[in-house]
């Protein structure tokens, strides 16, 4: 009788390691991550008459891509960077555009991001970390080679800070 628990309790060893091996194989997520950053401390934004109207730092962009063992799952984009217009203007719209190019040069302008920067109200005292994150589409984590971020100047009314 004990030979016999024994080679069941073995069997159900070995069945129970070959299942998890299998999902392992098979459906494990996995993700990779590529960042590209535009610059390292602070630029000045502009509004429409050239005088200053906040200041953006360390602005970047991160590409994830998620897949399972057969396919790629989801590309998400998550925005960071940090905000102050204290000293500047506020209202009027302004954004952080993110232009994407393949590894020629090509501007891949579906895969662009433009944001808009927070105007509605003057940030004071330090830089606000400010991020935003959404959903691309699928396949392309390596086809984008470089991001260029460019903030654009302010367009309509606004007031001093």
């Amino acid at each position: 009788m004990r030979v016999m628990r024994l080679t069941t309790f073995a069997s159900a060893i070995v069945f129970a390691t070959m299942s998890l091996a299998a999902d392992l194989l098979v459906d494990a997520p996995y993700s990779r991550t590529k960042q590209f950053k535009g610059w390292e401390g602070s630029r000045r934004v502009l509004d429409g008459s050239g005088y200053t109207a906040g200041n953006v730092a360390n602005p970047r962009i991160s590409l994830i891509e998620e897949t399972d063992a057969r396919k790629v799952v989801s590309t998400t984009y998550r925005i960071d960077y940090e905000w102050y217009n204290g000293n500047g203007t506020w209202r009027g719209s302004q954004y952080l555009n993110f232009k994407a190019f393949d590894a020629f040069g090509t501007e891949l302008e579906s895969y662009s991001i433009s944001l808009h920067l927070p105007r509605g109200s003057c940030y004071y005292g330090h830089y606000w970390p400010i991020y935003k994150s959404g959903r691309m589409p699928r396949n392309i984590y390596d086809l984008v080679h470089h991001y260029e971020i460019t903030p654009t100047r302010v367009a309509g009314f606004q007031s001093e800070c």
